[in-house]
């Protein structure tokens, strides 16, 4: 009894490690989006299975059919018709034919073969367009599919922890709790390395924190609320947008206008001006 007592405890000890390695491996941000992106690639891989069993099983019933007529017709020596039946003698054994070919679990001469000797050249031919369809439309249409699923899941993912971080650098730098910071805060938070961290991630330098901070103040009331925040950071850590550059232009047009409008007074001022004088 203590002996098992002594095993369980180890085994106990053991999983509890297992789990704390486990733990620390998911918090590397690279492994963590690793392991996100597998697990949701799931439903990829199940409909990219059924769409490619569905293919083969079509395929490997027409075959089992033809070979089956040919069996009863035929007068094959035992070598031959053991070879036929092993490769197409029944639906099954057909569908896996003709799977482990796409996959790479045989070779297509060995599956080939014996339908240009022992069946015709047409249905020879009829395999190897399948073949060739199969690996250079339907398999490449699947890696697209699930390359595209796993960008989008990286992406989202990659969205995820620049929230988390925004967040928790938001709380660090609202020192008094207020929902707002002011460049006061920031400046005296610009030795942290956790801020430092950011600001590399956002590819700001330190020294151009007024300058990120006036960008970041939508509202221009010397005070950024965490909606400005996150958005403003959400937007430099990302790629220009088409909004992003509609709205530089839109602001750059409406900055030209205001200054045209602006030399125009100016203009009229001092044309009023000069009129004074000559009079």
């Amino acid at each position: 009894a203590s002996n098992s007592t002594l095993f369980r405890n180890i085994r106990m000890l053991k999983s509890a490690r297992v789990l704390r390695l486990l733990k620390m491996a998911l918090s590397f941000e690279d492994l963590r989006l690793f392991v996100n992106c597998l697990i949701d690639s799931g439903r990829a891989f199940f409909w990219s299975a059924i769409l490619i069993a569905l293919m083969t099983y079509v395929v490997g019933v027409y075959l089992t059919q033809i070979v089956l007529i040919e069996r009863m017709e035929a007068d094959w020596p035992a070598d031959v018709d053991k070879v036929m039946t092993d490769t197409y003698g029944s639906v099954v054994k057909s569908w896996l034919s003709l799977f482990e070919g796409l996959t790479g679990g045989v070779d297509w001469d060995q599956i080939a073969k014996p339908l240009f000797s022992h069946i015709s050249v047409a249905v020879g031919i009829f395999f190897l367009v399948f073949q060739a369809y199969a690996l250079l439309a339907l398999m490449n249409v699947v890696t697209a599919f699930f390359i595209e699923h796993a960008l989008r899941r990286a992406e989202a993912a990659r969205t995820t922890t620049q929230l988390y971080k925004a967040r928790r650098l938001f709380k660090q730098l609202d020192s008094d709790e207020s929902g707002f910071i002011s460049f006061e805060e920031i400046s005296s938070n610009l030795e942290s390395a956790t801020v430092q961290a950011y600001f590399e991630e956002l590819n700001v330098d330190p020294s151009e924190a007024k300058f990120l901070f006036q960008m970041l103040d939508i509202s221009g009331d010397g005070s950024i609320d965490f909606e400005e925040f996150l958005n403003g950071c959400l937007r430099l850590q990302g790629a220009a947008k088409a909004m992003d550059l509609l709205l530089a232009t839109y602001e750059m047009r409406t900055s030209f206008q205001d200054q045209s409008q602006h030399m125009s007074e100016l203009m009229s001022k001092m044309d009023d001006i000069l009129t004074a004088l000559t009079h």
